[in-house]
């Protein structure tokens, strides 16, 4: 783990990073069962793959199969990674002093998510000027490696469909899900979140 927080240092210059996550549609033909679950706000049938990546573009985390039309949020709430960072068991308990905040290693993440003290997301876009700006070009840096990845692994997949490389397909009995939720905002003012995310802001335009 430390390898992977000086590694995302190192290349985006966010400190105690240990993964980078988002989501990523996976198209499919659609369903016998509950098809308008799996038709997603681009306009076509899909299950989403959320991952966490480390610094060299390697998976630490993936939950897939989740219908389409889900959000983000949701599928990060309902997985096991969610409940091992809350109960703080996913990550060893290192911690850095930052400008007199103690900071756990983090998730970084998009506006999608929410807020947390293990889980940076940047500020909303339109109001971060000057630090706070540089704050999220700075997590965006970060946060781009899951995309790399997700680039990576599905340009993987089309090598080994031209290939007719042999694979097993996944088979995912998915219920009715809710309808996607809307953008997760901030956490209330001066929350330990929130204390976090300033040291940080402090620390990258320092």
């Amino acid at each position: 783990m430390e390898a992977i927080t000086t590694g995302f240092e190192r290349k985006s210059g966010f400190p105690m990073c240990g993964g980078a996550l988002d989501g990523t549609h996976i198209p499919i033909i659609a369903p016998a069962s509950y098809p308008t679950d799996f038709y997603n706000r681009k306009g076509w049938y899909s299950v989403i793959l959320q991952g966490l990546v480390a610094h060299n573009y390697c998976f630490l985390d993936f939950d897939v199969g989740w219908p389409g039309k889900c959000h983000d949020s949701y599928v990060f709430e309902c997985s096991r990674l969610c409940r091992k960072m809350e109960e703080g068991t996913f990550f060893p308990p290192i911690r850095k002093n930052i400008n007199g905040v103690e900071v756990p290693i983090m998730i970084v993440a998009d506006s999608a998510y929410s807020l947390a003290s293990n889980i940076m997301k940047p500020f909303p876009e339109g109001t971060a000027r000057g630090p706070r700006a540089a704050f999220n070009a700075c997590l965006s840096r970060a946060r781009i490696h899951v995309e790399h990845a997700f680039g990576r692994l599905k340009v993987l997949h089309n090598f080994c469909e031209m290939q007719n490389v042999a694979y097993q397909e996944l088979n995912e009995d998915v219920m009715d899900q809710p309808e996607a939720v809307p953008e997760q905002n901030d956490v209330p003012a001066f929350s330990p979140a929130e204390q976090i995310r300033e040291a940080l802001v402090a620390y990258i335009n320092s």
